[in-house]
């Protein structure tokens, strides 16, 4: 596999995991960090009740729930993403103790 692939590949890896993230996860992130109330309570209202509907093939329509993940093209989501990120990357690290990384 050449870089290029690698990158995509990386890449396409990365933009997967915009689905993936834990929106009661997200709001203890908020909390923890000191963002207000209201504003948390702004973002759950945006990500927390996200749905869509579906059109079937005989007119009817099916409503289906989203479980996790934040919208991609929203410039508030790719902030959240960075942000949810961090913190399990922190977390992880954590629960490995002292590492080859921290003695560089």
């Amino acid at each position: 596999m050449d870089m290029m692939e690698e990158f995509f590949c990386l890449f396409h890896r990365l933009a997967e995991l915009f689905y993936r993230v834990s929106w009661m996860k997200l709001m203890q992130i908020l909390k923890g960090n000191g963002t207000d109330w209201r504003e948390r309570r702004l973002i759950s209202k945006l990500y927390l009740c996200q749905g869509v509907q579906i059109r079937l093939h005989q007119g009817e329509f099916r409503s289906v729930k989203f479980g996790g993940g934040v919208r991609r093209g929203c410039c508030l989501s790719e902030m959240l993403f960075n942000l949810h990120s961090e913190c399990i990357i922190k977390e992880a690290l954590e629960r490995l103790g002292t590492s080859k990384w921290e003695e560089k």
